[in-house]
């Protein structure tokens, strides 16, 4: 699968994607008026890599074929246990992106929804459980009189298969490969 260029893009483009995405759109235009291309381009590439568009791909001698991986061997971030969660999310109306995307410590992750990922368990500790948003449920008095009273609900829909170690994951995912490759 390809990937779009979208340094090379005409700003007029690069703001109708801006459109299309619901991007918040000052946060990615210059103060010249043109269009923060570093920024847009990582946010877009993500959207692409969440929505299928693209994988990432490992790219091997000119002329053969393109290897699609999941990358297992960068580095965890500072700070994290190593402990992964294979999570599946879920749309809970018909507004919701194709992907989750959260960030903590100023490190952002995005995920497709309705595939299971693996996630570093820090993210449902720290950024799932306190995405609530508040509804209003309706209940009745013992004299009858209907009142609403507020609920907190969780925002993101998910469920969670397993818990394993980054460490387990990426033996898995080298024998694998070195299997695939024999």
């Amino acid at each position: 699968m390809g990937t779009t260029n979208y340094m090379s893009m005409k700003d007029e483009d690069l703001k109708k994607l801006i459109a299309e995405y619901g991007l918040d759109e000052p946060e990615y235009l210059a103060e010249n008026g043109g269009v923060n291309r570093k920024k847009l381009n990582n946010v877009l590439k993500a959207i692409d890599m969440a929505t299928g568009k693209i994988r990432e791909t490992l790219v091997q001698e000119s002329g053969s074929a393109t290897e699609i991986y999941q990358p297992a061997k960068k580095k965890l971030h500072k700070g994290l246990s190593g402990m992964m969660v294979q999570i599946t999310f879920y749309s809970s109306d018909d507004n919701d992106l194709p992907y989750i995307q959260m960030a903590l410590n100023g490190v952002a992750l995005m995920a497709p929804r309705e595939t299971k990922v693996w996630i570093p368990k820090e993210y449902i500790e720290g950024v799932l459980a306190n995405a609530v948003i508040t509804r209003m449920k309706m209940d009745t008095t013992r004299d009858g009189k209907i009142r609403m009273i507020p609920k907190q609900v969780p925002r993101i829909q998910y469920t969670v298969h397993e818990m394993r170690h980054i460490d387990e994951l990426r033996k898995e995912f080298d024998e694998a490969k070195k299997n695939k490759n024999n």
